[in-house]
């Protein structure tokens, strides 16, 4: 306020404001993300997002993976086919000791390895526990 009106009196800031804020709504309501083990080495992330604007483009999203001891490790989901509302992406587990910079994840007995999509409050998140 201190710096001066720059547009939220105007009545079409309300207007999109609440255009927008159910637009979020509605995309966190049509928002799923699910990890599955494929093998003892490998898992696979599975995201229902509405993303698919121009099936022209494949389209890419980056999730972080994250094990309960610490490592990290970026997974690219890739749209499933060209009319998809899927993406998924596969990554590779290992249970020795923490490797920065692999494209690995290293975990130990017991640990949980949890990956989401969207931030605060629109977040979707899912976690799997390694035995």
């Amino acid at each position: 306020p201190e710096i001066g009106n720059l547009g939220w009196t105007e009545g079409w800031v309300h207007f999109n404001t609440a255009f927008n804020v159910s637009m979020a709504y509605l995309a966190y309501s049509d928002t799923e993300i699910e990890m599955t083990k494929i093998d003892k080495k490998t898992m696979k992330i599975r995201l229902k997002a509405p993303l698919n604007f121009d099936e022209k483009i494949i389209d890419k999203v980056d999730v972080k993976v994250i094990s309960s001891s610490g490592d990290v490790l970026n997974v690219v989901l890739t749209e499933e086919d060209q009319y998809s509302r899927h993406l998924s992406g596969n990554f590779k587990v290992r249970k020795k000791k923490k490797k920065e910079g692999d494209s690995i994840l290293q975990v130990k007995r017991n640990d949980d390895i949890t990956t989401s999509y969207g931030l605060g409050y629109f977040q979707r998140s899912t976690s799997i526990k390694i035995k």
